[in-house]
């Protein structure tokens, strides 16, 4: 865990490296009020996930994001949906939170 003084040295290190390696251009500007994080610490959007995510294989969620994206009219401008897949082991039905095509945050399958 970091105390204020390693926080410190950790932001100046880390501009140190944006400055040599990449010109520093978007760490200069930066504006930690656009850039909201939660509880721990982590970057989150401004209106944040209500839930959190559902941990899936790689194959597993990209068929998933796949299949929604392809029926997108059936979720488009609702806020949490609920979309039913075939997969080899039965159907599944996986609940997501949308914030728009291709951006879907899934929180639970059944």
């Amino acid at each position: 865990m970091f105390d204020d003084r390693n926080e410190i040295e950790y932001r100046k290190t880390c501009l140190a490296w944006a400055l040599k390696y990449c010109g520093g251009h978007d760490i200069i500007k930066w504006d930690e009020d656009k850039h909201p994080r939660d509880d721990h610490g982590m970057f989150t959007c401004a209106d944040g996930f209500k839930y959190e995510t559902l941990k899936l294989p790689k194959a597993e969620y990209a068929k998933v994001c796949h299949e929604i994206s392809t029926n997108y009219d059936r979720h488009k401008g609702k806020r949490i949906s609920e979309h039913m897949i075939a997969t080899e082991d039965g159907y599944h039905t996986y609940y997501f939170e949308n914030r728009g095509f291709g951006e879907y945050n899934i929180f639970k399958k059944t």
